[in-house]
């Protein structure tokens, strides 16, 4: 893959954009396989390419990441 080939859109909130680069190159050295070669590159760089790329989506990053952080899970049951 040519460097460069894969670029986020310019609507992207900078902050959301890395803390899910963050989050990502974190699991990526925790062992998860990468959705894109890694060409020698440290996690950070294959994370933004993934993201780039749109082999994993901020959303999802997001979702996994609080998913991850909460303690608690709630259940909302429908009319109580």
């Amino acid at each position: 893959m040519k460097r460069g080939a894969c670029f986020v859109d310019g609507g992207v909130d900078h902050f959301r954009l890395a803390m899910a680069i963050a989050y990502r190159a974190k699991q990526l050295s925790s062992g998860v396989e990468a959705n894109v070669p890694k060409n020698n590159d440290k996690n950070v760089v294959i994370a933004l390419r993934e993201i780039a790329c749109g082999a994993v989506s901020i959303g999802y990053m997001e979702e996994t990441m609080i998913s991850g952080f909460q303690r608690y899970s709630y259940l909302i049951e429908g009319g109580e």
